[in-house]
C-alpha cells in the first residue's frame, strides 16, 4: 500500500509542478471511514516483546500519516487534491485499524490475529 501511495503522491507533485494543479487519479474513491476521529496509539506497556514495540511504532507512524492527510483535506480547495487526501487518510485509517487489532491481540492473547 505504501508504495502505491508514494507513486500517487509523486504523480501529484509532478502535476503540481508542471501544470499548477492536482491531476485527477482515475479509479480512486475514498472509502467510507470516520475521518474526524483522532487516532491515538495505546500507551506503551512495559514489555521487551519486539513485536509489541514494532506494532506500537507502526501505530504511531500510521496515526501521524492519518493526521497529516486528514488535515490536508480540510485545507485543500482543489477537488482532485481533496479526493486524493481523503483516499490517503482513509487508507492510513484502515492500516491503523489493522495494526491496532493485532496490537490488542498481542496484549490480550499473546499473538497475531
Amino acid at each position: 500500500d505504501e508504495k502505491k501511495h508514494a507513486a500517487m503522491i509523486r504523480r501529484q507533485i509532478r502535476a503540481l509542478r508542471e501544470e499548477g494543479h492536482f491531476a485527477p487519479e482515475g479509479g480512486i474513491e475514498a472509502p467510507k471511514a470516520e475521518l474526524a476521529a483522532k487516532l491515538f496509539p495505546p500507551e506503551k506497556k512495559a514489555s521487551t516483546a519486539l513485536a509489541l514495540e514494532a506494532l506500537h511504532t507502526a501505530l504511531e507512524v500510521e496515526a501521524e500519516s492519518y493526521s497529516l492527510y486528514y488535515g490536508a483535506t480540510q485545507e485543500e480547495g482543489d477537488p482532485a487534491g481533496k479526493q486524493l487526501y481523503l483516499w490517503l487518510a482513509a487508507a492510513e485509517r484502515s492500516h491503523f485499524d489493522l495494526l491496532m487489532s493485532n496490537y490488542e491481540a498481542w496484549v490480550s492473547q499473546g499473538g497475531w490475529v
